[in-house]
């Protein structure tokens, strides 16, 4: 891990005070996984502190940006894995959730244990954009007497549906037959 050219486990400088009361315990992770079987030169690459405080994994990277590691014969996702060994273990149903949205981030401080929906609403995803609007694409305001949700969450306007349901009556009704003009 370097840090300015540092080390962790032999440098001196560090990011912050909540870090540095990770440090004891860190330096204890590295000493075990470097002991561990396949040793850590293979297994545990240099992670970069970044100067938004983020430890980016300079190791395998998943199609889906997570990183990865293998330790003691378990595959896995680098955050968690330094979560559960420096902070806790991380019980269902939760999740974490990376709060600097770096996912090659497996800085504990940076993640927090979360519900799986808290998670995907704050997620930049379709399910999180769609949760965070307040208005309809027309303007109408997604609260209160205009909004409809349907069994399945889904979340409606009513005056955008009125208006749609006034244009197939016109439709069905013919108005749009009788006002065309007809060039001659």
């Amino acid at each position: 891990m370097n840090y300015r050219g540092k080390t962790l486990l032999t440098g001196e400088r560090w990011v912050g005070r909540k870090e540095a009361a990770l440090l004891p315990r860190l330096k204890k992770l590295l000493v075990e996984l470097m002991d561990s079987k396949k040793g850590m030169r293979r297994n545990f690459p240099l992670i970069k502190v970044k100067r938004s405080g983020c430890w980016e994994w300079g190791g395998v990277v998943t199609q889906f940006g997570y990183c990865q590691m293998s330790f003691n014969g378990r595959s896995w996702l680098v955050h968690k894995f330094m979560y559960e060994r420096l902070v806790r273990e991380v019980h269902l149903p939760l999740c974490l959730d990376h709060l600097c949205r770096n996912r090659k981030c497996c800085n504990p401080l940076h993640l927090e244990e979360v519900t799986l929906g808290e998670n995907v609403r704050r997620g930049n995803g379709v399910c999180g954009r769609n949760f965070r609007k307040t208005h309809c694409p027309k303007g109408h305001p997604l609260y209160g007497e205009n909004l409809y949700e349907t069994k399945e969450g889904y979340r409606h306007c009513k005056e955008c549906g009125r208006n749609v349901c006034r244009e197939w009556a016109r439709i069905r009704n013919g108005y749009y037959k009788r006002h065309r003009r007809t060039h001659a």
